[in-house]
């Protein structure tokens, strides 16, 4: 008798590669960065936390949605951001030739980490609130697309790890600046970074 095989959905599959990736598999970076239909899975994983936070808060109360939607879409804009700036620093600053697709392939996956930002909504959905915790949680995602980029800089891109270091930290610097930026353009001049 035939046995069914059991096959996880795919949005589960990315996380679990999404997973890998920050667990330094260097088989599955390669596998992510050169599959062309990983490209929208690595979009799919940017999205969860944002759509899930949007929906809980659409949940929750009505009256502000629109507001916390555009709250929710400043880390996932500030990651997509930064996922390309990192190609382009060690594009122009250290004449590597980068496919910034494959990057943004393996470090859409890589921003797995995002998902912990739907514990303090969720948190706050049942009435317990902590201060600065999904700012906490987001940065948690953030170090995660940093640690992956600065791996994908070593092994696949084989910058030193000098070269590695600055095009981190100029990376680090996109996001809290596209972070500031989203957030004045989407929330408006009383938009507290961090």
């Amino acid at each position: 008798m035939d046995t069914l095989v059991k096959k996880d959905l795919p949005v589960i599959s990315a996380v679990k590669d999404g997973i890998s990736i920050l667990k330094r598999d260097k088989a599955k970076v390669s596998e992510v960065f050169g599959k062309q239909s990983a490209t929208t899975w690595a979009i799919v994983v940017l999205l969860i936390p944002f759509v899930v936070n949007t929906v809980i808060s659409l949940i929750t109360s009505a009256d502000y949605w629109s507001v916390m939607m555009r709250f929710y879409a400043i880390p996932m804009l500030s990651a997509a951001g930064g996922i390309f700036v990192v190609g382009l620093i060690a594009q122009y600053a250290f004449k590597v030739k980068t496919d910034f697709m494959g990057n943004f392939r393996v470090l859409g996956y890589a921003s797995v980490g995002m998902i912990l930002t739907v514990v303090p909504v969720v948190l706050g959905l049942l009435g317990v609130y902590f201060a600065d915790l999904y700012s906490i949680t987001g940065w948690v995602g953030y170090v995660g697309i940093l640690f992956a980029a600065y791996n994908l800089l070593i092994d696949h891109y084989r910058l030193n790890q000098q070269n590695a270091v600055i095009t981190i930290v100029g990376m680090g610097i996109g996001f809290a600046i596209l972070q500031e930026i989203f957030g004045r353009v989407l929330i408006g001049g009383f938009y507290a970074f961090m």
